[in-house]
């Protein structure tokens, strides 16, 4: 059973729905995964081995074998932690890294062991059926129990008001609407050694549905397609442009 009975927000699990939801693409089903690994680990990547933080955990005697829960998923079976390692090994970056074990998470679920999963949390309809299936079908518990199933759903069901029923959180949207007409671009240059700024104005057309990209950490802006540059947008409230930003 996880050590997290009570949902509370933080900055992992805001980056988890921004990450996870433009994947998934179902409020339902992303509340139901972010569920299931707050469960079983507070979505902390140093789960299980807080004392060893910065040490490569293929240096302690039989990580893959000690059946110590590890990460945000608390994986436990040897050939999950592996894979694990493996993977943030192959993307240069330390194992202990949110980011990536939130992309191994991804590459489990694109895998044809946890695939089904995948295409239900797309499908889902039913929060609480919906992380009933994470619980049962994908978190590495050896011992499932009824009371830890129950609290699974009551987890995501606080998470999915928390996120994508809260007006303060910026939901990820794959198309963002302006309602600002004017908007200053900066397009940032450089000049030999001295860098400058050069701006203009440019218009976001009100009513028209802009490309959406992606979102960046702070939650407040959105990354989006302007004519053939990729930019950012300021957002107060969701859906709703205010100014416009290049990237470049």
């Amino acid at each position: 059973m996880g050590d997290h009975y009570k949902f509370k927000s933080y900055k992992n699990t805001d980056a988890a729905w921004r990450y996870f939801e433009p994947i998934i693409e179902n409020d339902i089903g992303t509340a139901a995964l972010i569920a299931g690994l707050y469960l079983r680990s507070g979505f902390d990547p140093f789960k299980g081995y807080e004392n060893y933080t910065g040490v490569d955990p293929l240096e302690l005697k039989d990580f893959a074998y000690d059946r110590k829960g590890f990460g945000i998923g608390k994986w436990k079976n040897w050939a999950r932690k592996q894979s694990l390692y493996n993977y943030t090994k192959k993307a240069g970056v330390t194992i202990y890294d949110l980011h990536s074990q939130m992309a191994y998470v991804m590459d489990e679920l694109s895998g044809i062991t946890y695939g089904p999963v995948m295409q239900g949390l797309k499908d889902a309809t039913d929060l609480k059926e919906a992380a009933y299936m994470v619980y049962d079908r994908y978190l590495d518990i050896k011992k499932p129990n009824d009371e830890a199933r129950i609290i699974c759903g009551e987890i995501a069901e606080d998470i999915f008001k928390a996120y994508a029923l809260d007006s303060k959180t910026i939901v990820p949207v794959k198309y963002v609407k302006a309602e600002a007409q004017k908007v200053r671009v900066n397009d940032q240059r450089s000049d030999g050694v001295f860098p400058f700024l050069r701006k203009k104005i440019g218009y976001l057309a009100p009513e028209r549905l802009y490309p959406y990209v992606g979102i960046t950490d702070n939650a407040r802006e959105y990354i989006i397609q302007y004519n053939d540059q990729t930019g950012f947008v300021k957002a107060h409230k969701v859906q709703i442009v205010t100014r416009f930003e290049t990237t470049e």
